[in-house]
């Protein structure tokens, strides 16, 4: 539980997988299912995700600064500008990944699921692309 991983490249598939806590954050790409049985900590990606993003997720947060495609059990629930994530975005950002102001500022389609499982993960795509 807890910690960090910061990578300033891409990584492959099931980044996260069963992930309880945390942070983990991608400078690059991300393969298929990312975040798949995640329980809780946040996921951000500043590339672009594969499918199946949180298949299986009961709670946590993945961020991608692309559109990514959404499995069924996952329901679009509105888009918005957490403060949370102005401090994550600043933080990784003074830990050398790219992050822009735009990106720190912008707006994020949140959506909830997995339906399947407990529905209390969330999935943001920046909307200002």
């Amino acid at each position: 539980q807890g910690g960090e991983i910061i990578v300033h490249g891409s990584v492959r598939n099931e980044t996260g997988h069963t992930m309880s806590g945390g942070l983990i954050a991608i400078g690059g790409n991300t393969g298929d299912f990312t975040g798949v049985n995640m329980l809780a900590g946040t996921i951000i990606v500043l590339g672009e995700m594969g499918i199946r993003n949180g298949a299986s997720m009961k709670r946590g947060t993945i961020l991608s600064m692309h559109d990514a495609p959404m499995i069924p059990t996952f329901s679009y629930a509105c888009t918005y500008n957490p403060t949370y994530l102005r401090l994550y975005l600043s933080y990784i950002r003074n830990l050398g990944l790219e992050v822009s102001d735009a990106q720190i500022n912008g707006n994020y389609k949140r959506w909830i699921g997995d339906a399947i499982e407990l529905n209390k993960g969330e999935i943001l795509l920046y909307a200002n692309q």
